[in-house]
C-alpha cells in the first residue's frame, strides 16, 4: 500500500511537471515568437536607420559643397570689390591727374589771356562787326543801283533794237524791193526768237563797252 501512494504521488508530481513543462514550453515559444518579432523590427529599424544615415550623409556632402561653393563665392565676391576698389582709384586718380593738368592749362591760358588782349579782341570783332554792315549797306545800295540800271538798259535796249531792226528792214527793202517771200522776211523780224537774239547781242555790247 505504501509503494502504490509513494507511485501515485510520483505520478501526480510527473503529471504536474509535465503540465509545468508544457506550460513553460508554451511560454517559451510565445517568447521566442516575441524575440523574432522584436528581431525583425529592429531589423526594420535598422534599415531605416541606415537609409536615414545615408540619407543624412548625401545632405551632409551636399552641405559640404555648399560651404565651399559660398566660400568661392565669397572670395570672387572680395576679389570683384577689390578689383572694383581699385579701378575706382585708377579712375580718381586719373580724373585728379586730368583735373589738375586742365587746371593748369587753364590757369596757363588766362595768364596769356589778358584783359588788354580781351580789349583787343573785343575791339577787333566790333570793328568786323561794323565791317559786315557796311558791306550789307554797300551791296543793298549795289543791288538797287543795279537793278535801276539793268531796267534802263533794258529799255535801252529795247529802243536801239526796234531801231536797227527798222533801219535792216528799210535797207533790205530798198535792196529787194520785188523778191519773193518778202512777208516771211518781215515776219521774221518780228518775230520773237530774233528779238531775243537781238536783245542779247545788244547786251553783251553794252557790257563790253561799259567795261
Amino acid at each position: 500500500m505504501q509503494y502504490g501512494k509513494e507511485l501515485d504521488d510520483l505520478r501526480s508530481q510527473l503529471l504536474i511537471t509535465r503540465v509545468t513543462a508544457d506550460a513553460s514550453a508554451a511560454s517559451a515559444q510565445s517568447a521566442q515568437s516575441q524575440c523574432l518579432d522584436l528581431l525583425r523590427l529592429l531589423d526594420e529599424k535598422n534599415c531605416l536607420l541606415e537609409k536615414q544615415e545615408t540619407r543624412v550623409n548625401k545632405l551632409g556632402e551636399q552641405i559640404d559643397l555648399l560651404q565651399k561653393d559660398l566660400q568661392a563665392r565669397e572670395l570672387l565676391q572680395r576679389q570683384l570689390k577689390d578689383e572694383v576698389f581699385r579701378v575706382e582709384k585708377e579712375i580718381m586718380d586719373a580724373v585728379k591727374i586730368a583735373a589738375v593738368k586742365k587746371d593748369c592749362d587753364l590757369r596757363k591760358i588766362l595768364a596769356e589771356v589778358s584783359p588788354k588782349n580781351f580789349e583787343n579782341i573785343n575791339k577787333h570783332l566790333t570793328a568786323k562787326d561794323e565791317e559786315i554792315a557796311r558791306l550789307r549797306d554797300e551791296i543793298r545800295i549795289l543791288s538797287a543801283d543795279w537793278k535801276q540800271q539793268t531796267e534802263k538798259l533794258e529799255a535801252q535796249m529795247g529802243e536801239k533794237r526796234d531801231k536797227a531792226i527798222k533801219e535792216l528792214r528799210d535797207e533790205l527793202a530798198t535792196k529787194l524791193p520785188n523778191c519773193a517771200g518778202c512777208s516771211d522776211k518781215q515776219n521774221f523780224w518780228e518775230s520773237s526768237g530774233f528779238k531775243i537774239v537781238a536783245s542779247v547781242s545788244m547786251l553783251f555790247l553794252v557790257v563790253f563797252a561799259k567795261r
